[in-house]
């Protein structure tokens, strides 16, 4: 279930490089569990966008970033992968039900 908040979001911008040529500042707000980036060519904030169109190969054959850089770069492009879960005790689950 989506319920729908109406809340202004912060914007964060993160310094992504790739090395010491290609630098660029990543702007990028976190809504509803789901980071959105300014995407340049669009004008417009995007989800991110995963690797999912390549071959079942190509995943099998992927040996994970090698580099230190790499890692970092993924790190803060896609952030951690963390799932916070909210457990709920038995007052605040009936005021939700009010």
């Amino acid at each position: 279930m989506n319920i729908s908040f109406h809340r202004l979001c912060f914007c964060n911008g993160t310094r992504l490089f790739q090395d010491e040529v290609n630098q660029r500042v990543n702007i990028w707000f976190i809504f509803q569990k789901t980071k959105y980036v300014w995407d340049e060519n669009k004008k417009q904030f995007c989800g991110l966008q995963f690797p999912v169109d390549l071959s079942f190969g190509e995943y099998m054959e992927w040996k994970g970033y090698q580099e230190d850089h790499e890692v970092t770069y993924a790190d803060i492009k896609y952030g951690r992968n963390q799932y916070v879960r909210f457990v709920y005790n038995w007052f605040n689950l009936v005021l939700l039900l009010l």
